[in-house]
């Protein structure tokens, strides 16, 4: 049996964040955010519905994206 722990946490801004030991999901409006549980808690479904990562992982992604935006800005 696969056992995860999972933590979800509401923000001020009415959002979610799903914690699954280092790997979230953040900023999920409340329907993403029971979607997100569904797959990671039923037993047929192998993947999650949205992008689990770490901090760096996001922390690159924000960076390369920042970086793709400056090259078509003028």
């Amino acid at each position: 049996m696969n056992v995860r722990e999972l933590k979800i946490v509401k923000t001020a801004d009415n959002h979610y964040t799903v914690f699954c030991g280092e790997d979230y999901s953040d900023d999920m409006t409340w329907g993403e955010m029971i979607d997100q549980v569904i797959s990671l808690t039923h037993p047929e479904i192998s993947r999650e519905r949205f992008t689990m990562a770490t901090p760096e992982f996001y922390q690159a992604r924000r960076e390369r994206w920042n970086a793709m935006r400056a090259e078509v800005q003028p």
